[in-house]
């Protein structure tokens, strides 16, 4: 009888020790499972936020190769080819909602020019710059502070070497965090570079 009590006291103290260990687990585990979900959950909005930038920068440089020799922000009008691609970029933009978007900026890519290119755009010698009209949910006319332009008179568009212009649209958004563990949010930037189509009229402009 005394060996029978012994036993079940043995069996209840092993499992007590079991329960114990049990709970310390679940107290290890679930906490680095959650940071886990939510990191995924985090970078997952990113992640599709950022291929929606990348997808609005190329819908953008379509538009805006297609446009040779014609002009970009010499005018603030709807028939601006500045206007236009900008109209272009935002359209794919609307699944960012009214404060995300940021700016779009067209320039010229100049390879031999390092300095011209994102984020300030300073060294490039043709660019424009637009902002987002969040109450809108599209990019104002008006340009940005530092913009300049593009006339049609300034593109070398002819096919023969060294080839067309290279035009560069590049769209900046703020990706503003879900859960706040891993930051309060980030900037995306998203770039396409095309060249123009070629003019094969006999007057190709000059650079």
């Amino acid at each position: 009888m005394w060996a029978a009590l012994r036993r079940r006291a043995n069996f209840s103290r092993r499992d007590r020790s079991e329960r114990g260990a049990v709970l310390i687990e679940a107290l290890i585990v679930i906490p680095l499972l959650m940071m886990i979900t939510l990191g995924i959950i985090e970078y997952g909005g990113a992640y599709r936020e950022d291929a929606t930038l990348a997808g609005a920068s190329r819908a953008g440089a379509r538009v805006a190769s297609a446009l040779s020799k014609t002009d970009f922000g010499v005018t603030t009008t709807a028939s601006d080819s500045g206007v236009v691609t900008a109209a272009a970029v935002a359209s794919v933009l609307q699944s960012l909602g009214s404060t995300g978007p940021q700016a779009v900026w067209i320039y010229r890519v100049e390879p031999a020019n390092a300095a011209c290119g994102p984020p300030l755009f300073t060294a490039c010698t043709y660019k424009v710059g637009y902002g987002w009209d969040s109450a809108n949910k599209k990019f104002f006319t008006n340009e940005l502070a530092g913009s300049g332009s593009w006339p049609s008179i300034k593109q070398y568009a002819c096919p023969s070497a060294p080839g067309p212009d290279q035009i560069a649209v590049w769209v900046k958004a703020n990706h503003t965090a879900v859960t706040h563990m891993f930051g309060s949010g980030r900037t995306l930037t998203g770039q396409t570079v095309m060249r123009l189509e070629p003019d094969v009229s006999s007057s190709c402009g000059t650079s």
